[in-house]
């Protein structure tokens, strides 16, 4: 079992009285951080799907490194009677692999069916053999990522408390044949898909709330402006297009407005407009310049 020991050292200073000096105590205290081990070894599968069920639990075992929270056994920690898993979890060997140093076993069989994958994910509990997490997954063949992503997600609330990560999707700018264009990706850069081809640079994306929308800065009006950008129809629109600085987009929590920077005025100041609408207000009035607007969660702020 993997710990790392962090020793933090804590001055505590009692006075004891003015006339008499300080006294200082020195205390060492030993906060201990545990992983917690898990096995994820390739799944059983269809003929068909042999690629597919050594491909999963690969995305499986990165995903719950990367939250740094786990301890994923490598190959040569499988027990040596262990050639495979047998396609009924009621098979598995659960005695040979309580030997190992895991405490959890991720459990998987995996077939094609026509043009969808469907994958039965367990997560069992060495201790007491018993399931702890389960799932039956299914999903379009040019998707087939979602499926690990998903089950980790679930092992990472089941184990821990904290929701997982490994099903989001993040939006960047990238450099495309001299031009930057708006993409999207899985959170680890895998399924990486352009959604702009402007021709010209495009910018500082923000995902809406709904994960729907999303607005960008792009100058392939000539100038920059804001646009909005429906990611399922494809579809771009002007927000807004005003004279000067049109910048730094940041949505409210509730995805009704974005605020934003704005020079049409004078000096670049923020202002919030509504997704929809043509109303738009003015939040500062100075004669600085301000940028980057957050919200808070709530949006109040």
């Amino acid at each position: 079992m993997k710990i790392r020991r962090l020793t933090r050292l804590l001055f505590c200073v009692g006075v004891a009285s003015m006339s008499a000096g300080a006294q200082v105590r020195l205390e060492s205290r030993q906060v201990i951080e545990r992983r917690i081990p898990v096995a994820v070894p390739p799944f059983a599968a269809n003929p068909d799907s042999q690629q597919v069920g050594r491909e999963f639990p690969e995305i499986i075992a990165d995903d719950l490194r990367f939250t740094g929270l786990f301890d994923v056994l490598e190959p040569a920690d499988y027990p040596s009677v262990f050639h495979g898993f047998p396609k009924e979890a009621s098979n598995i060997n659960f005695e040979a692999w309580k030997k190992t140093r895991a405490e959890h076993l991720v459990f998987g069989y995996v077939m094609i069916e026509g043009d969808q994958i469907v994958a039965e994910c367990r997560l069992f509990d060495l201790f007491t053999v018993q399931q702890v997490e389960g799932q039956r997954l299914r999903v379009e063949r040019t998707s087939p990522r979602r499926i690990p992503h998903k089950f980790a997600d679930a092992i990472v609330y089941k184990l821990t408390g904290t929701p997982g990560i490994a099903s989001s999707v993040i939006t960047f700018s990238a450099k495309t044949y001299g031009a930057k264009e708006i993409y999207v990706a899985d959170y680890d850069g895998a399924n990486a898909k352009r959604l702009t081809d402007h021709g010209s640079i495009s910018i500082q994306p923000e995902f809406a709330p709904d994960g729907r929308r999303i607005v960008y800065l792009s100058y392939k009006d000539r100038y920059p402006f804001l646009y909005l950008l429906d990611i399922v129809t494809g579809e771009s629109s002007p927000f807004p297009k005003h004279v000067g600085m049109n910048a730094a987009p940041a949505w409210t929590p509730d995805g009704q407005a974005v605020a934003l920077v704005l020079s049409k005025d004078g000096d670049p100041e923020i202002y919030i407009k509504d997704v929809g609408g043509p109303r738009s207000r003015r939040l500062t009035e100075n004669s600085f310049i301000d940028m980057s607007p957050t919200f808070d969660p709530r949006g109040e702020q």
